[in-house]
């Protein structure tokens, strides 16, 4: 039973996805004329390994945070908490607004509102500590947390322990305020401006792992690895390292690393996924090479293999792969 409902979210979930997409193709058969650039292929990268875990209500709300315990996604709205156990999703409702959640090396459930950190116990919130106006803070899976605080175009992160009882020297940016950040076991990720900003525990200072225009639109951003990131844009998800981008889905979402796998909440609908693969990719020799693959006996651009390999290289790339 588990399984076949997991495939009815599954089977559900893609046909949402595809919903745009449907849409532009409809328009573009009306035509005659079809620019590939008009045909997006929305769903996730082929060479993932993709599950629907569960779907949870949306609605009006309005999602707040993101984050995984031991291997249970917990989603925030700004008035309630819910989280995925299996089949079963258990609701707690809040009259403080939720600003932001963490999760310790242990899988507790802490949870920011305004200048109260508080932690999960049993079917209630428990304060533990003050936190400084201003302040937020990030875990998804450390023993320590990550505290930020953004001033005009500067921020402050600083490593810490839960209780405020001892932290490191922080590190300062300058120039241009962070607007996303997370802390995780592979390390810290914040985005400034344009800049992907990287930290793992041992190094002397913060690496620029990528600098594009386009990360100023971020939205979430998570490590996967010392040189790789995904990257939760306004409508899509990308894989980002030195060596390239890929989009892993064009949706609007947020996404966690448990160490091995992705879990991914898609915001428009309430899916969340469990992906797994997602650090093979983010290489455009690598997306080359697959779109090669992807190419091979394909004859019409209408084939869903185009639409694909259009997005890793191009429309004009994949319409050169086609031709070879």
């Amino acid at each position: 039973m588990r399984g076949q409902k997991s495939e009815v979210i599954r089977v559900a979930a893609i046909a949402l996805m595809a919903a745009t997409a449907c849409g532009a193709s409809q328009m573009l058969a009306q035509t005659a004329v079809a620019p590939c650039s008009n045909v997006a292929y929305r769903g996730f990268d082929s060479r993932l390994t993709v599950e629907a875990v569960s779907r949870v209500s949306i609605g009006s709300d309005r999602v707040t945070a993101f984050e995984v315990s031991n291997g249970r996604p917990i989603v925030a709205f700004e008035r309630r908490l819910v989280g995925v156990d299996g089949d079963r999703q258990v609701a707690l409702p809040s009259i403080d607004r939720i600003d932001a959640l963490a999760v310790d090396a242990a899988g507790r459930l802490f949870v920011q509102q305004g200048s109260q950190l508080r932690r999960a116990a049993s079917d209630k919130l428990e304060t533990v500590r003050a936190v400084a106006a201003g302040t937020r803070l990030h875990n998804s899976g450390h023993a320590l947390f990550v505290e930020s605080e953004s001033r005009g175009t500067a921020t402050r992160l600083t490593v810490r322990t839960a209780d405020d009882r001892g932290a490191l020297p922080p590190f300062h940016l300058d120039g241009a305020a962070a607007t996303v950040v997370s802390w995780n076991s592979v390390g810290l990720a914040a985005i400034a401006g344009d800049s992907l900003l990287t930290w793992v525990p041992g190094a002397k200072q913060m690496t620029r792992l990528r600098t594009d225009k386009g990360l100023k639109e971020a939205r979430d951003v998570v490590l996967i690895a010392p040189d790789a990131a995904v990257v939760g844009l306004p409508h899509a998800l990308v894989v980002v390292s030195p060596r390239g981008a890929t989009v892993l889905a064009l949706a609007r979402a947020r996404a966690r690393w448990t160490g091995a796998e992705l879990f991914v909440l898609d915001e428009s609908f309430g899916v969340i996924w469990r992906v797994a693969g997602v650090d093979r990719l983010g290489s455009a020799a690598g997306d080359r090479q697959y779109a090669a693959g992807l190419m091979k006996g394909v004859v019409s651009e209408g084939d869903v293999r185009f639409a694909e390999a259009a997005r890793l290289v191009g429309c004009e790339g994949a319409r050169g792969l086609r031709r070879r």
